[in-house]
C-alpha cells in the first residue's frame, strides 16, 4: 500500500506543476485571432477582396484526425493560414491551404475538398473532437460539391456523370415521395442550393445534424494549388446550437480542411481564441505579411508553443524528484521482500 501511495504521489506533483504552470501539452498558434472591423459589406463571395488585407494571419497547425474511423494520423497541411473580418453584423473567416488537386466532382466514388469553422454552441472549450454529450458544438462547413452545384445549377445527371449507362423511364418520378432524401429535406439532395456552406450541430461523433436556421454563408475560390475558402455567420442569432456573439467578445474557435484526393480524410486544428474586433480598436501587429490568395503558397507554419522557461525548470526538477521517490520506493519494496 505505501508503495503505490508513494507512487501516485509523485505522478500527482508533476500533473500539479504542469496545471499550475499552464505548460502546453499540444501545439498552439502563438497568436490569437482578430476579427478586424470594417466598414461596409464583407466580402464573403470574395476570397481575393482587398479588404481581407485589413486582416492579420496567423497560422493554425493541424493534425491528424485519429479519434475515430478512418483514421488519418498523417495531415494533409501542416499548417492553414486563417484571417478575419467583422462589419458589426457578421464575421467572415478565410482559410487558405494547400492543396495539389480541385476535387468537386459527383459519384459514389469521389471525395471532395472542404473546409469547417467549429464554434462552441454555449461558451468555453468543448471536447475538440466536434463536442460531446450536453456540450454540443455548431461547424459551418463549406462544401465544394455544394458551391459546383451552384456554379453548374443543379449539376449533372447520373446519366450524364457515368458514360455509357442506361436509364429507366419513371412515369410516377414527380410523385411526392418518389425522392425520400429530398422530400425531407435533406440538404444534401436539395437539388437548388443558395449557399455552399451548411450549418450542423453535433454532441460527438455519430451525432452531426444539420441545423433548422442555416445561417452560413460563404465561398471558395481554387487557384495554382491554394483553396481559400470564405466562411461566415452573423453575430447575432437566436438558433439553439448557435452562440450568440456581438463587438469585443471572444469566442473559441477551430478549424478543419478535407482533402478529396485522399479520400476525404479530415484534418484539424486545436481550438484557436477569435475575437470580434470593434469600430476604432487598433489592429494587432502582424506576426508576418499576409499571404496572397493568387497562387502564393500558405506558409507553413512550425507549431509554436508558449515560452515558460521557469516552468519547464520546475517540471524538471519535480520530474527528478518523483523518480527518486520512485526509485527509494521500488527499493523498499525489494528489501522488504529479501527480509520476507
Amino acid at each position: 500500500m505505501r508503495f503505490r501511495a508513494m507512487v501516485l504521489a509523485a505522478l500527482l506533483l508533476v500533473a500539479v506543476a504542469v496545471t499550475v504552470a499552464r505548460v502546453p501539452l499540444a501545439a498552439a498558434p502563438a497568436t490569437d485571432l482578430v476579427a478586424a472591423h470594417v466598414a461596409g459589406p464583407l466580402p464573403i463571395k470574395d476570397p481575393a477582396s482587398p479588404l481581407w488585407q485589413s486582416a492579420v494571419a496567423i497560422d493554425a497547425p493541424m493534425s491528424g484526425q485519429v479519434v475515430a474511423v478512418p483514421r488519418a494520423p498523417t495531415p494533409s497541411v501542416e499548417a492553414v493560414s486563417v484571417r478575419a473580418l467583422t462589419d458589426g453584423q457578421w464575421v467572415a473567416i478565410r482559410i487558405d491551404w494547400k492543396d495539389a488537386t480541385k476535387n468537386d466532382g459527383l459519384g459514389h466514388d469521389a471525395f471532395k475538398d472542404g473546409a469547417a469553422v467549429q464554434f462552441p454552441s454555449k461558451g468555453g472549450q468543448p471536447f475538440i473532437c466536434m463536442g460531446v454529450g450536453g456540450d454540443s458544438v455548431n461547424i459551418l462547413h463549406w462544401r465544394s460539391d455544394f458551391q459546383a452545384d451552384i456554379e453548374r445549377g443543379a449539376g449533372p445527371t447520373t446519366l450524364g456523370a457515368n458514360p455509357g449507362a442506361v436509364g429507366t423511364l419513371y412515369p410516377l418520378a414527380g410523385v411526392a415521395g418518389f425522392r425520400p432524401a429530398t422530400d425531407v429535406g435533406n440538404p444534401v439532395a436539395r437539388a437548388t442550393k443558395t449557399t455552399p456552406v451548411e450549418s450542423l450541430a453535433a454532441e460527438g461523433f455519430g451525432t452531426l445534424a444539420a441545423t433548422a436556421t442555416g445561417e452560413g454563408d460563404g465561398w471558395a475560390v481554387w487557384r495554382d494549388g491554394v483553396w481559400s475558402a470564405v466562411i461566415a455567420r452573423p453575430l447575432s442569432t437566436t438558433a439553439v446550437d448557435d452562440l450568440d456573439l456581438a463587438p469585443g467578445a471572444t469566442v473559441a474557435v477551430a478549424f478543419a480542411v478535407w482533402d478529396g484526393a485522399r479520400g476525404g480524410k479530415k484534418t484539424v486544428s486545436s481550438w484557436v481564441t477569435l475575437e470580434i474586433g470593434t469600430p476604432g480598436a487598433p489592429a494587432p501587429a502582424p506576426a508576418r505579411p499576409a499571404a496572397p490568395v493568387q497562387g502564393a503558397p500558405v506558409p507553413s507554419a512550425a507549431p509554436v508553443a508558449e515560452s515558460n522557461v521557469g516552468a519547464y525548470i520546475a517540471i524538471a526538477v519535480l520530474a527528478g524528484v518523483a523518480t527518486s521517490i520512485a526509485g527509494v520506493t521500488v527499493l523498499y519494496g525489494l528489501r522488504r521482500r529479501a527480509r520476507a
